[in-house]
Order: structure tokens, then C-alpha cells, then sequence
């Protein structure tokens, strides 16, 4: 265990976007069409509901969510939160 997380925040007067990137085990292009899938986790002892109602929440507030992934090479989610003016 250990390793690093980075968390960024940043704003291009549209999107406020959060970016928070790990060096993890990172998943395959198969895991990552899955997240958010009622159900579907990757941690053996989860529910697979703690993702699914964090994207329906980012979704409610008309935002979306981009995940970059490299197995064996660590994740990054970007969420991109629409800017109120």
C-alpha cells in the first residue's frame, strides 16, 4: 500500500473542474465502461453502489465525469461542474 494522490481544481469560466489522480493499479477499458453500474465494484468487500450514486449526484448537477486509466499505471476522474456566474 501507500503512494501518492493529487487533487486539483482549476476553472476555464464554464467548467469548475476537480481532478483527482492516484498511482493505483489503474483498471482496463472494460472496468472503467462499467463504474457506475449499479452493483459493480472492484474492492472486494464493496457494495458498488458508493460510485454509481456519486455519478448520479455530478449528473443532477448537469456535470460529467472522465476517467483516465492505465492498468498498473494509476487513474485519474476528472469532473467537470458547470460554473455559476
Amino acid at each position: 500500500m501507500g503512494g501518492t494522490v493529487w487533487i486539483t481544481c482549476t476553472t476555464d469560466g464554464r467548467y469548475i473542474k476537480i481532478s483527482i489522480k492516484d498511482q493505483g493499479i489503474g483498471m482496463t477499458k472494460k472496468q472503467i465502461d462499467r463504474l457506475g453500474s449499479p452493483y459493480y465494484s472492484l474492492k472486494e468487500s464493496g457494495t458498488g453502489l458508493g460510485m454509481m450514486v456519486s455519478f448520479q449526484i455530478i449528473r443532477s448537477f448537469k456535470g460529467k465525469i472522465q476517467v483516465n486509466s492505465v492498468k498498473d499505471g494509476g487513474t485519474e476522474f476528472i469532473i467537470l461542474l458547470p460554473q455559476i456566474s
